[in-house]
């Protein structure tokens, strides 16, 4: 992802991104063909401006033009809350098989993470291409943005619930099954409850929801594999950041359910659907 502190021009998002330039596909006629650029002008016209792209690799060079992309937008009425700022994100690929994929995020810039707030129907939407897209994108949009209110109140709920040292376990260890799935975990929650500057060290769950998003999705956590037979000592290895587009939103929608699950169970209005 490239993030810029300025709104993104076109000629930014040519670079990061040349697949939302797309005008070509693999699909039948059905298949309404609609640059992504063009959605972006009607969000910009709606007052969503760019502020980060970022492009999926394909080692196919004749998908590279219609590859996977995510655009981050910020609306020019939604204010900063304290060290966050509320994003929509849009994903989209010009492969004919997927649909504009909408949902909220936040965007701290105290460690530069963007999350992404998953919290029930009213959080995101699938758009299908067809030829009143770009309407139903911008209606989203304004859909998405409605739904701040509420996003605030959750938002604010985490900032003032205190974890204990082992309820942070907990959340850590439900983080390292989000990310590795079956797998055994490479790494401890200790590990990923390491703050990485003096601003990510208090314990309420917004910070610690941060300081395990940032570890997680980046990566580079060191850790020594099991010797194998005749071996004294394992290869030693890293965690590998979380880059693929598919795979790092899910992975921050689920930190936030969980975050906005542990908020439930201790007793805190976090503004989460019933």
């Amino acid at each position: 992802m490239f993030r810029s502190n300025e709104p993104l021009t076109n000629t930014q998002l040519q670079r990061y991104a040349p697949s939302i330039f797309a005008t070509t596909h693999h699909r039948s006629s059905r298949y309404a063909q609609i640059p992504t650029i063009e959605v972006i002008d009607d969000l910009r016209s709606a007052g969503f401006l760019p502020f980060a792209v970022g492009q999926a690799n394909s080692r196919t060079p004749d998908k590279r033009e219609i590859a996977s992309h995510l655009v981050r937008l910020r609306n020019v009425s939604s204010a900063l809350q304290e060290d966050s700022h509320m994003e929509i994100l849009l994903r989209n690929s010009h492969d004919g098989a997927s649909q504009y994929k909408m949902a909220m995020g936040w965007f701290r810039f105290v460690c530069s993470n963007g999350l992404v707030v998953s919290d029930g129907p009213t959080s995101s939407v699938s758009i299908r291409h067809t030829g009143n897209a770009k309407r139903e994108v911008v209606s989203a949009a304004q859909f998405l943005l409605s739904q701040q209110g509420e996003q605030v109140k959750t938002l604010n709920a985490m900032r003032h619930l205190q974890l204990t040292s082992g309820e942070q376990e907990v959340f850590a260890a439900a983080a390292l099954v989000a990310r590795f799935g079956d797998e055994p975990a490479p790494i401890t929650p200790d590990a990923i409850l390491h703050s990485r500057r003096s601003a990510d060290t208090p314990a309420d769950m917004w910070t610690v929801l941060n300081r395990v998003q940032e570890n997680l999705v980046r990566g580079g956590i060191r850790y020594q594999h099991p010797p194998k037979v005749n071996e004294r000592r394992g290869r030693r290895d890293q965690t590998r950041a979380v880059t693929a587009i598919k795979a790092n939103t899910q992975l921050n929608q689920a930190l936030w359910q969980l975050a906005a699950g542990m908020a439930q169970l201790k007793g805190a209005d976090a503004g989460v659907n019933r």
